[in-house]
């Protein structure tokens, strides 16, 4: 059998009846030590198909590692302005007028 290595764990294995797409990675057993492992992404008729799946997988990976980075300053940022507008004057008007049980 021989092996492709790729970029990001992936690797293509080829024999006689097809190509399959595996990637090796660091999972966690139940009790929390570090293993490593593989999955099975598919079986392919031809290399073509096989690279395919991996750019499929790569963008998929990359999209979502963009997506979280912008959820992450999103998160940052509404904080940073959560906290000044606690320190303004118009969020200790609106509590006082909270307090006292409206506008008169």
């Amino acid at each position: 059998m021989t092996t492709i290595a790729l970029k990001k764990g992936y690797y293509i294995e080829i024999d006689p009846l097809n190509y399959t797409l595996r990637q090796k990675y660091t999972g966690e057993t139940k009790s929390g030590e570090k293993k490593e492992a593989f999955r099975t992404l598919g079986h392919f008729g031809n290399m073509e198909r096989a690279i395919r799946k991996v750019i499929k997988e790569l963008k998929s990976w990359e999209k979502a590692s963009h997506d979280a980075g912008i959820q992450s300053t999103y998160a940052e940022l509404d904080n940073k302005a959560s906290g000044y507008y606690q320190e303004s004057r118009a969020y200790h008007r609106a509590i006082e007028i909270v307090e006292k049980g409206g506008i008169e």
